[in-house]
């Protein structure tokens, strides 16, 4: 008796899954298959200061890592943009290491 009432469930499932990509995720589909957005006019590259990481093990100075990060913007607008959040960039940085 279950797997009379097996058989039908699954093909419903199975019919209902179908129906819902092709109604739901078709469209999705087709929006990330669109054309590309358009390309940046004049991307430039920004770094900041270099970061000196010590590293410490047991108490003593073992070795220190030089981290250095350049970062692509796009175009001067942006870059007078990141010198006025330099600061804040790089306290969110060193605060995360």
């Amino acid at each position: 008796m279950r797997r009379v009432l097996m058989i039908p469930l699954l093909v419903f499932l199975l019919g209902a899954a179908g129906i819902g990509t092709w109604k739901f995720g078709l469209p999705l589909l087709e929006d990330l298959t669109a054309e590309p957005p358009a390309e940046i006019e004049s991307s430039r590259f920004a770094g900041l200061a270099p970061f000196v990481i010590p590293i410490i093990e047991k108490g003593t100075l073992t070795r220190h890592v030089t981290l250095v990060i350049q970062l692509e913007i796009a175009g001067l607008p942006a870059e007078q943009r990141l010198e006025t959040l330099r600061p804040r960039l790089r306290d969110a940085v060193f605060t995360e290491l």
